[in-house]
């Protein structure tokens, strides 16, 4: 009787592990449709224009939303030329237009697959001279979506996209700074 009573409650431990994770599976089904559609939705809000900060103001998330249905032809047209100076003296004059920057490719990494939104994206670093800056440096991180086969680093680039915020980084001296996020699709 007893081998009987341990049988059964090994399979109902089981049928009760079976439940729990196919509702699991379920509900993260669940939350990546109900990310899909809010994601939806929120591609026709609007930037928040208050808050620099990349983390609180979710700009970077729509931004990306944005990128992923335009052209380049669509982004390179309705950018603004702004140089790093006048970008990291009025950060909220740019902050949810597209602008286009010029300076030094630091570092180009692919992202894991679709891990912002559907597709290929890297994050670009770009070194900017800017005589206002610590060490005359100014660092603008692109989320870029696009191929990058035909930038190295070290190479002089224009890129263009959403200006979404700042962040704040450490460099390599362990000092902090700030550093300012645009996303988009262009980059020569």
């Amino acid at each position: 009787m007893r081998k009987i009573l341990t049988i059964l409650g090994t399979v109902f431990i089981g049928y009760i592990i079976f439940i729990s994770c196919s509702q699991n599976s379920t509900n993260n089904e669940n939350k990546i449709n109900n990310q899909i559609k809010e994601d939806v939705n929120n591609k026709n809000r609007n930037f928040k224009l208050q808050q620099l900060d990349i983390d609180s103001n979710g700009n970077r998330r729509l931004a990306n939303l944005k990128v992923v249905d335009m052209t380049i032809d669509s982004i390179i047209n309705n950018a603004e030329n702004v140089s790093i100076v006048e970008l990291t003296k009025s950060p909220y004059n740019y902050l949810g237009k597209i602008i286009k920057v010029h300076g030094l490719v630091r570092v180009i990494e692919q992202m894991p697959p679709d891990s912002i939104i559907l597709g290929t994206w890297h994050t670009i670093l770009i070194a900017c001279e800017n005589p206002n800056s610590i060490g005359r440096i100014t660092t603008l991180c692109v989320d870029y979506k696009g191929k990058t086969v035909n930038v190295n680093p070290d190479d002089y680039a224009d890129v263009a996209g959403y200006f979404v915020g700042t962040y704040e980084t450490t460099n390599l001296m362990g000092g902090v700074g700030t550093a300012y996020l645009m996303v988009g699709n262009y980059i020569k």
